[in-house]
């Protein structure tokens, strides 16, 4: 008799825990990343959404520009507890032994969309992750996010505590706003800009290759272009230029 009473109040215990504790989870989770000026694309993490490129993993090869543009996830409790979240991002060496950018966290939109379920949205940011790099350097960006709650404390995303990797590579050639053997090229207002001292040959040339113009100037380039990357050659040298 004892023994039955003791498994009567155990089951009691447990069904008890189980109303009490719940659970929570995630599903169609996405960081939206801009490369060299192409247009933001959908880079999903956690499980595959059908949708989109997988975060973890990815080669973003060489890049001119990468800018995180906003995210877009969806995460469920079964106690309707969810108050907010976050995404979180750091960038490693290439062996990821180093830490360069200590990790940044961004704080989503939450909403309620409906019985357990909740989304996090954020949009028009522009985190440049290219900012204060190395030139010529090969770097892990790191992603995970993480919701919040009354009742059932934090839900992470983070692929175990390794997080969502993806490798990137810096261009090795010259970029906005910088100056190299006393030229300065440099974008504003859709307007592409180069600053020299004396006579140089310039040609313009597209991303794809395509010449624009070829020109010799004295002092001072200026050209109005549509946004995005440009290749500008002064007397030789190779600048890449993201304009907006």
């Amino acid at each position: 008799m004892l023994m039955k009473k003791i498994t009567f109040i155990l089951t009691c215990v447990l069904l008890v825990s189980s109303f009490t504790y719940g659970a929570t989870g995630w599903f169609n989770d996405y960081v939206l990343i801009d490369k060299n000026s192409g247009g933001e694309q959908y880079y999903w993490i956690g499980g595959n959404p059908n949708y989109g490129t997988e975060l973890n993993n990815n080669d973003f090869g060489v890049v001119v520009s990468l800018v995180i543009t906003g995210c877009d996830m969806k995460y469920w409790s079964d106690t309707q507890d969810r108050t907010g979240g976050a995404f979180y991002y750091k960038i490693m060496s290439s062996d990821n032994s180093t830490q360069v950018v200590a990790p940044v966290e961004i704080i989503w939109s939450h909403a309620s969309i409906g019985g357990n379920d909740y989304q996090g949205t954020l949009s028009a940011q522009t985190i440049d992750l290219l900012a204060g790099l190395t030139k010529n350097t090969t770097y892990k960006l790191h992603v995970w996010a993480k919701n919040w709650g009354t009742g059932q404390g934090d839900s992470w995303l983070s692929n175990g505590g390794a997080n969502y990797v993806a490798t990137f590579t810096t261009d090795n050639t010259t970029g906005v706003n910088q100056t190299s053997n006393a030229i300065k090229v440099y974008s504003e207002k859709n307007t592409l800009n180069a600053r020299f001292s004396g006579q140089a040959h310039i040609e313009l040339y597209s991303i794809t290759g395509q010449q624009l113009k070829s020109v010799v100037v004295n002092d001072e380039f200026s050209e109005i272009v549509r946004p995005g990357v440009y290749l500008l050659r002064i007397n030789g040298e190779s600048h890449k230029v993201l304009v907006k």
